[in-house]
């Protein structure tokens, strides 16, 4: 310590003029939450103010980035912790905002079904059918395989795929009785 006047000895009092205050940085980002990884890659909105550049990390292990609003794909579904550091132009000034973003994958096992309802995306008749009216299946929806059932819940006849906005004609021999 100085304890003699002028009190100048080993001693740099900051600002010691306009040049050396650094404008404030204010760190902040928006990101959708949940995101659904269907979607592509997370998009990171910087709201960040005054800041000259940028530093990001995930929480998931990968390599930080230093882009000022990144895209980032997470690689399962989980909470993660994204920090983003904002530094002003001179680096002498930083802060940071911390949020958590949770990424839902999508359900593998469900993907491409569709349950039936009242609203169901196939259309078929004409009901009754015949040789000279051919009963016709036409799908609004990517169909993998069909099963026609009667009114009693037995199987009639089943068939393949239906691209979407196609259609088939069933032959009415296997389905008469």
């Amino acid at each position: 310590r100085d304890l003699e006047a002028p009190f100048l000895d080993g001693y740099t009092i900051l600002p010691r003029s306009a040049a050396d205050i650094s404008e404030p940085v204010q760190a902040d980002f928006f990101v959708e939450d949940p995101w659904y990884a269907e979607d592509g890659p997370v998009p990171f909105d910087n709201l960040s103010i005054g800041a000259g550049s940028y530093f990001w990390t995930f929480g998931d292990g990968t390599s930080p980035v230093t882009e000022e609003s990144p895209l980032h794909e997470f690689p399962t579904d989980s909470t993660y912790t994204v920090v983003l550091t904002a530094t002003s132009i001179d680096g002498v000034c930083s802060d940071q905002s911390v949020q958590d973003v949770t990424v839902v994958f999508p359900d593998t096992n469900t993907i491409g079904i569709v349950e039936p309802t009242n609203e169901v995306p196939f259309h078929f008749g004409p009901n009754p059918f015949s040789a000279q009216q051919p009963f016709r299946l036409t799908s609004e929806v990517d169909l993998v395989s069909w099963t026609l059932f009667d009114a009693s819940g037995r199987e009639i006849i089943r068939g393949g795929s239906v691209a979407i906005s196609g259609s088939i004609n069933l032959d009415p021999a296997p389905l008469e009785f």
